[in-house]
C-alpha cells in the first residue's frame, strides 16, 4: 500500500502546531494573569508609598481575585480549600478599606 509521505509530513506539522498552541495558550493566560497581578501589586505599593488613598481603593481589592485568577489556570485541580481562604482573604481586604465601620467583620473575614 502506497502511504503519500507529504500527507503524513503535513498531518504531523499540524498535530504538532496545535500541540504547541494548546501549550502556548495556557501559558498565556498564566503569563497575563500573573502580569495583572503584578501590575495590581506595584500600584498598590505605589498608592501606599505615596498616600494616594484614592488608587489604594482601587488596587487594593484587585490583589486577591488576580491571584486566584493566576491559582486557577496554574492548577490542574483546583483547591476549593484555598479558593475558599482567598475568597475571606478579599472579603477581608475590602472590609478593612473602611476600618472605622468594618474592623471586626474585616478581621473576623480573615480569621476564617
Amino acid at each position: 500500500e502506497y502511504i503519500n509521505k507529504e500527507k503524513v509530513q503535513n498531518l504531523l506539522f499540524c498535530m504538532i502546531l496545535n500541540y504547541f498552541v494548546g501549550v502556548l495558550g495556557v501559558l498565556a493566560e498564566r503569563v497575563i494573569a500573573a502580569a495583572l497581578f503584578l501590575a495590581a501589586s506595584c500600584l498598590t505599593i505605589w498608592s501606599y508609598a505615596y498616600r494616594n488613598r484614592k488608587l489604594k481603593l482601587l488596587t487594593k481589592p484587585l490583589l486577591i481575585p488576580l491571584l486566584l485568577l493566576f491559582y486557577i489556570n496554574s492548577v490542574k485541580t483546583v483547591n476549593w480549600w484555598i479558593v475558599g481562604a482567598l475568597f475571606c482573604g478579599f472579603l477581608g481586604d475590602v472590609l478593612l478599606l473602611d476600618r472605622k465601620r468594618f474592623l471586626t467583620a474585616g478581621l473576623g473575614a480573615f480569621l476564617m
